[in-house]
């Protein structure tokens, strides 16, 4: 009878390439003592009892080595040597025999599919029915690719606009991965990623963001997909969708008004510090601004408002009057109290005190036009919200229209916006200028021309309207001679273009996205 004893293990790792690993034996221990037909007593050893092959990347295979040793004096006779186990190959032919004191190394090949697999190798000598074994182990390094989300969805886009989202690769396997977009499917869809073979590389468990951007070609759904290959890993499609919205299209429209023979006019003035500046400069050009409401309306009066208690701090004067223009730039600086930044409670009270024996007596009178012009560089604050003190504003003088010189929506760097009072001008028809940097030479005559009647020679919008959209009509009639201010969100008709008192005007834009961005506006006529 033939007795094996078992070898110490001993173990070897492999790196990613394929390697021909050689093994050295454990402590000299008695494997089996065999015994050929007529042969003297010797002695086969296999080592290791346990070879170990890992781990191994897909694709690839590791190469071991099994020792097989002739210990005795006698030559030995082989019969055979068996592989068992998927993924596991003897890449050496088994030679007819080995003498006394030779070594042979016996090369087995491993290439796990992925996971741990398990193998055993059996030699057979010649007389003997039992054979040498030894244990095999391999461990398959596995790819991953996950991506997400699944699908990608862009949502609504306007026409003309980009819109953008994410796609994130994670390598969920235990291989580094190389990835690369190899291609987008579909009209106006673009994955942003680093250019080139291998240019985005991910460890194990690593994961990155790709940007994908829809610019619309046409409105409607649109469909298409990115195909990323991973390597290793394959080819691995994903579908993205996205919508392209047509715009919005609005249309504007007024009765270009005037001339008003008589124009009460008054000026709502915000005293804040800040003020300062903006106030001596419309006072220093107070006579541009008479001298164009006298043209217009030889009727009118003009006073300024400042206080709390909405007493007049000067006027109402006439335009003909050689001390208006003094007294306009004085009241412009006159005393200001608590609500100095709430124009619509100030000007509520003028009103009331606009009774006969109030302190404002004269300042509205019944057959003028009534316009209040508002000059302030932060939104209208009066206490309970301007929605609610415009609604009492109005019902005090519900034939009021509102002029607005405040920040334009969005604000810029030395004015808040004019919340309030720039909802306060688009309700009542009136139109709003951009007190940022403002030219006063210009605006104080185009305040005067306006509230005088002949038409307005700006029209604010309601609605923010994208450059290059904006149409103007009169009477029908394309009309020539204005421009567009994206800064202002404004029609500005040039001199001596104004369309005619009684004229019906107008205008044709579509609304803005905030994709647009900011853009200059240009002459359209």
């Amino acid at each position: 009878m033939r007795v094996h004893r078992p070898l110490s293990v001993l173990r070897a790792v492999f790196g990613c390439a394929p390697l021909l690993v050689v093994l050295g034996c454990a402590p000299d221990q008695q494997l089996s003592a065999l015994r050929g037909s007529g042969q003297a007593e010797g002695e086969l050893r296999l080592s290791p009892p346990l070879l170990r092959l890992d781990p191994v990347p897909a694709g690839e295979q590791a190469v071991g080595e099994l020792l097989l040793e002739n210990s005795g004096a006698q030559l030995f006779s082989l019969e055979a040597l068996q592989v068992e186990g998927a993924g596991f190959t003897a890449l050496d032919p088994l030679p007819a025999e080995i003498g006394p004191g030779e070594r042979l190394p016996l090369r087995i090949a491993a290439a796990p599919a992925g996971g741990s697999q398990a193998g055993r190798v059996a030699l057979w000598a010649a007389g003997d029915g039992v054979p040498l074994t030894a244990e095999l182990r391999a461990r398959g390094l596995v790819p991953g690719v996950e991506l997400w989300p699944d699908p990608v969805d862009l949502g609504l886009a306007p026409a003309g606009c980009d819109t953008e989202g994410e796609l994130w690769v994670e390598n969920s396997g235990e291989l580094p991965l190389l990835i690369e977009v190899e291609g987008v499917v579909g009209d106006g869809f673009v994955v942003e990623a680093p250019s080139g073979p291998g240019a985005l590389s991910l460890a194990p468990g690593e994961a990155q963001a790709l940007a994908v951007r829809f610019a619309p070609q046409a409105a409607g759904p649109a469909e298409g997909a990115v195909h990323l290959r991973a390597t290793p890993g394959g080819v691995h499609a994903l579908p993205i969708f996205a919508t392209a919205a047509p715009r919005v299209t609005l249309e504007e429209a007024w009765v270009q008004d005037g001339p008003w023979p008589e124009v009460d006019l008054l000026l709502v003035a915000d005293r804040s510090g800040s003020m300062e500046d903006d106030l001596r400069a419309l006072g220093a050009t107070a006579a541009a601004l008479l001298d164009e409401l006298g043209a217009r309306s030889p009727g009118a009066q003009v006073s300024v408002l400042t206080r709390d208690d909405g007493c007049l701090s000067a006027g109402p004067a006439s335009p003909a009057d050689p001390e208006a223009r003094a007294a306009l730039a004085a009241g412009l600086l006159g005393p200001w109290g608590a609500y100095t930044e709430a124009g619509f409670t100030l000007a509520a009270r003028a009103v009331a005190a606009a009774r006969p024996g109030g302190c404002a007596e004269g300042l509205w009178r019944e057959d003028a036009r009534h316009v209040v012009v508002f000059i302030a560089d932060e939104e209208e604050q009066s206490p309970g919200g301007w929605a609610a003190a415009w609604a009492a504003l109005r019902a005090a003088a519900p034939e009021l229209e509102v002029f607005a010189v405040v920040g334009p929506d969005g604000g810029c760097p030395s004015a808040a916006a004019g919340e309030g009072y720039l909802q306060a001008a688009a309700l009542s028809g009136g139109p709003a200028w951009s007190i940022c940097g403002a030219d006063w030479d210009r605006l104080a005559a185009e305040l005067g021309a306006a509230a005088g009647g002949l038409g307005a020679g700006r029209r604010a919008l309601a609605a923010p309207a994208r450059p290059g959209s904006v149409e103007v009509w009169v009477d029908g009639a394309r009309w020539a001679g204005w421009w567009f201010s994206a800064e202002e969100n404004t029609v500005v008709f040039e001199e001596g273009a104004w369309p005619p008192p009684g004229a019906e005007v107008e205008v044709r834009y579509e609304r803005a996205e905030a994709c647009d961005g900011p853009a200059a506006g240009g002459a359209a006529g």
